[in-house]
């Protein structure tokens, strides 16, 4: 789908970070940023562009929580670094998020 260590690299660069500020369950925290990895990939599906995607997910209808908000923009850059035609196959939202996710909760640090 895409370079795997390119992959992995991004979740450590996003989970780490969080994780490390404090005592936190890493599950919580790679489900919390695999919600914003699926929003921002079925947004860019959809056609938005990254800043838009960004915006709404910083200060819109669909804010998330205070803490996570820095973590918006590597993630959603992230999304938009998978190859085009990777993303209108279908599923590829689904299969972006979980594979975020899946590498996320098997990383060890």
């Amino acid at each position: 789908m895409f370079d795997k260590r390119l992959w992995m690299t991004g979740v450590l660069f996003f989970a780490v970070p969080l994780a490390a500020t404090a005592a936190v369950d890493k599950t919580a925290v790679c489900t919390e940023t695999a919600k914003i990895v699926q929003v921002a990939a079925t947004e860019r599906k959809a056609g938005k562009d990254a800043a838009r995607i960004k915006q709404e997910l910083t200060g819109g209808a669909g804010k998330v929580e205070a803490r996570l908000t820095p973590m918006v923009p590597p993630l959603v850059d992230w999304v938009f670094t998978i190859d085009a035609q990777e993303m209108r196959k279908p599923g590829a939202a689904r299969a972006v998020t979980k594979r975020y996710r899946d590498g996320c909760l098997g990383f060890e640090p």
